[in-house]
């Protein structure tokens, strides 16, 4: 485990320079965790929106005329259909394979020691044949979910 943390620092070293390195990982740590704070505080802000507005809604209607079902499901704009789900296969699937060809033509073209370049190989392998398992689940679930998608389409455009 050891040797892979190493590795895995030298990847970002420059002329044995290790301080790049540590400089490295901090910023993709520290914008990872700015990442987290905003979303955190970007999915608080539209819950107190959404709040108000049903707060409002309520006020200037009276509980009789308003049906808060409706509004709730109006807010409600993440609806996962079968096409997007299998889309999303498809992303999943192109993005790791080119993640791993990426990896594998690194290991290719660099010139760093040969542990490195095997745990580039592999994990760049595993990446491939994750992305295509990906790729081949989005052709199996198009072709076998066809019907249904035509049907949910059929369904949200009201024909």
């Amino acid at each position: 485990m050891n040797t892979l943390l190493i590795n895995l620092l030298s990847i970002a070293t420059l002329y044995g320079e290790d301080i790049l390195g540590i400089i490295f990982f901090v910023g993709v740590f520290g914008a990872a965790i700015i990442e987290i704070i905003f979303e955190s505080n970007r999915k608080k802000h539209k819950i107190d929106k959404q709040a108000e507005i049903l707060h409002e809604a309520i006020q200037k209607g009276g509980t009789e005329n308003v049906n808060v079902s409706e509004i709730v499901g109006a807010f409600n704009n993440k609806k996962k259909t079968l096409k997007l789900t299998i889309i999303k296969n498809l992303k999943a699937g192109l993005i790791c394979s080119l993640i791993g060809l990426g990896l594998i033509v690194v290991a290719l073209l660099s010139i760093t020691e040969i542990d490195l370049r095997n745990v580039m190989y592999v994990s760049g392998g595993v990446l491939v044949a994750v992305g295509v398992a990906f790729v081949i689940t989005f052709f199996i679930s198009k072709s076998y979910l066809a019907k249904e998608i035509e049907a949910e389409e059929r369904k949200l455009t009201g024909k």
